[in-house]
């Protein structure tokens, strides 16, 4: 995985944006966000993410779309999520990475589970990126395999953008508690 040549965009957005891309998108992860849920399209995308793990692995052509609720009696097992998860993946490619949103420091099942997911990528050499929510509020991301693009809102994105801030970097820096953007990612306006 050393040669990675591609890069996904992220891109922070307004709700009205995020709504306006999900109108013609079937596919989506929804409650009760539990392992067997997880989806594997072109395009998917999640709603709700505040003390859950949420995210996806793409190759740059489809995403396996997850959303795990700590709180979830079906979650409660990690090796049910991996066995889940590596149903979908093809660990043989080398353009396969990542991101992972959510996770509220305040709960302890809720950074074990970020944590376990933060693992599962590492063992299996998946470039990530990273957005831990902040106590308030929840984050929205959707993939969009036509230009290799996730798109994420929050409330706080949503508050740069009304005040017309354009600095990206700015922008999800303060719209999160933790972030890390892997160099197999590329933050866009």
């Amino acid at each position: 995985m050393q040669n990675i040549s591609f890069t996904s965009r992220i891109r922070p957005v307004s709700s009205s944006a995020f709504q306006d891309a999900t109108t013609c998108f079937m596919s989506s992860v929804n409650f009760p966000w539990a392992h067997y849920l997880t989806v594997k399209r072109t395009s998917a995308f999640t709603k709700g993410i505040k003390d859950c793990c949420a995210g996806g692995i793409t190759n740059g052509k489809d995403v396996v779309l997850f959303h795990l609720c700590p709180d979830s009696n079906e979650n409660k097992v990690f090796s049910d999520i991996e066995t889940t998860l590596e149903r979908f993946i093809d660990f043989d490619n080398d353009k396969l990475q990542g991101i992972l949103v959510g996770s509220k420091s305040y709960f302890r099942k809720s950074r074990k589970l970020y944590s376990n997911m933060e693992k599962f990528m590492q063992k299996h050499n998946i470039p990530y990126s990273t957005f831990k929510n902040k106590a308030l509020g929840e984050t929205d991301i959707m993939y969009k395999t036509e230009n290799d693009e996730w798109l994420i809102t929050n409330n706080y994105i949503q508050k740069f953008i009304k005040k017309n801030v354009y600095n990206v970097k700015k922008i999800i820096e303060k719209s999160f508690r933790k972030t890390n953007v892997s160099n197999n990612d590329e933050l866009v306006a």
